[in-house]
């Protein structure tokens, strides 16, 4: 088993509850039935029903992280020979778990820029600005590609770490050392799992020296939940606010697409998506491609941070043009 990969079993998560019912409280899913995290890992069929954001254990005094819970019983359902209905995850599959627009012309350099799924998805333009300036000023490439955390958080861990070890193939034979994320997922999925360095493009852009529009401004940022408890990534952000702060968007549980859970839950995710307008009047900025698809679908104002740092005043993508954006990526010349 490779590095970063330790399967999770409930047993290592067996801590006793104390029944103090945090969990409970800032997580709609569990509020929805009437349970606390210790009393969802008995509740098997709701495997597909958690968002998978780590709230509950942000909070839990003790410890009990119910989206490995989840992740154990979705392991456990696919490894007994139990599949997963409906066209939702048919779809998902279908492009990700041999990702159907992954692009490698422009990767044979020692460092590239790992663009993930979602990014070039629903911010091109930007892509685009990025990896051409990485390209004529740093003489860094490029791969479009996924990281495949949404396969193998469906259960398919199997599948997952067959994914990674074709990713470390392609790009040992590119003769690439280092990749830059755009993604907090990609950067948090694959840190601990490839050989080569993982960056985030925020610390790589310092390292380079690489000029960018500043933050001058107070700004509100919505937090994106593989972020939320380490918050290295915002740390490196807030490096940028030169004199405006960084306010961190407290009271919305997840932007609603973790775990793909929305398949199995419209009336929470509806809900989770209607907390940004309740909570932030305004603009929200945020620093995940995902996160800012959901948030201009609730629509509520938003902008990515790179989209402010690199000018490109883009809007998120939305529908059918988010896919035909990411199917581009296999035959456009982006760089």
């Amino acid at each position: 088993m490779r590095k970063g990969s330790k399967k999770y079993t409930m047993a290592e998560n067996n801590k006793e509850c104390i029944g103090c019912g945090r969990c409970t409280k800032v997580c709609k899913f569990l509020n929805k039935y009437g349970i606390n995290s210790d009393e969802y890992r008995h509740m098997p069929e709701l495997a597909y029903s958690c968002y998978l954001c780590s709230e509950c254990v942000r909070v839990c005094p003790v410890g009990i992280d119910g989206s490995e819970i989840s992740k154990e019983m979705r392991n456990n359902f696919i490894e007994g020979g139990g599949h997963l209905k409906g066209a939702g995850y048919k779809f998902l599959l279908m492009e990700k778990k041999d990702y159907l627009f992954k692009n490698y012309k422009n990767a044979s350099y020692k460092s590239v820029l790992f663009t993930g799924c979602n990014f070039p998805a629903y911010f091109p333009k930007t892509t685009q600005i990025i990896a051409s300036r990485l390209m004529n000023e740093a003489g860094i490439g490029m791969v479009a590609d996924c990281c495949g955390k949404p396969v193998s958080e469906l259960g398919m861990s199997d599948k997952g770490e067959t994914i990674i070890e074709n990713l470390e193939k392609r790009l040992q034979d590119c003769c690439a050392e280092e990749i830059i994320t755009l993604c907090p997922n990609c950067y948090y999925y694959l840190k601990d799992r490839l050989d080569v360095r993982v960056v985030m493009i925020y610390e790589k852009l310092k390292e380079l020296k690489m000029k960018t529009s500043p933050i001058d401004e107070d700004i509100d940022v919505f937090i994106p939940c593989p972020d939320k408890i380490d918050g290295q990534i915002l740390e490196g952000i807030e490096g940028y606010a030169v004199r405006g702060r960084i306010k961190k968007i407290q009271g919305i549980q997840c932007c609603s697409a973790g775990g793909s859970a929305s398949f199995m839950e419209p009336l929470i995710t509806k809900s989770l998506l209607e907390d940004f307008s309740k909570v932030k009047k305004g603009k929200i900025y945020t620093y995940c491609a995902t996160c800012s698809g959901m948030i201009a679908k609730s629509g509520t104002e938003t902008e990515h941070i790179l989209c402010r740092l690199f000018d490109s005043e883009e809007k998120s993508a939305e529908g059918i043009s988010s896919l035909m954006n990411r199917a581009a990526c296999k035959y456009k010349q982006i760089i």
